[in-house]
């Protein structure tokens, strides 16, 4: 038997993670309509989500499976897009991104805009908030 949630991060807060109830499987389009519905104390709608599974082995051990990171629409750039858009407040995240190989990272569409590492696996949505429908939720830490 296995438990799936999905936790979404919210921008203006160090870690920010919201467990929705059980879904029945990794379904992103599902996902993307509860954050829809979400907005933080701040008025914020998250920026991306992942899912965990949660089951029992056989030997009755619990064991994690984590879905790759999904960014609710944003900015993808790579290092060379970076390094050649020569901004001067991201010359520290040129030598940054060099020295820990990252590749990439994503800016985000929320206000104001966040940056992030876009990990090799992540994966990028195309989604438009909606606020008409919100509901205030308290992240649970």
């Amino acid at each position: 038997m296995s438990e799936i949630s999905v936790h979404f991060s919210f921008p203006k807060m160090f870690r920010a993670d919201e467990v929705v109830g059980n879904l029945t499987s990794f379904d992103v389009e599902e996902a993307k309509k509860i954050a829809n519905r979400m907005t933080s104390q701040w008025g914020d709608q998250p920026f991306s989500f992942h899912f965990v599974r949660r089951y029992l082995k056989s030997n009755g051990n619990q064991s994690l499976e984590v879905s790759p990171t999904y960014f609710l629409g944003g900015h993808v750039r790579t290092l060379e897009d970076v390094y050649c858009d020569k901004r001067p407040d991201e010359q520290i995240l040129v030598g940054n991104m060099r020295a820990r190989d990252c590749r990439r990272v994503i800016t985000t569409q929320t206000q104001p805009p966040s940056l992030f590492i876009f990990p090799d696996d992540a994966v990028l949505v195309e989604w438009q908030p909606d606020e008409s429908e919100c509901e205030i939720v308290m992240p649970k830490f």
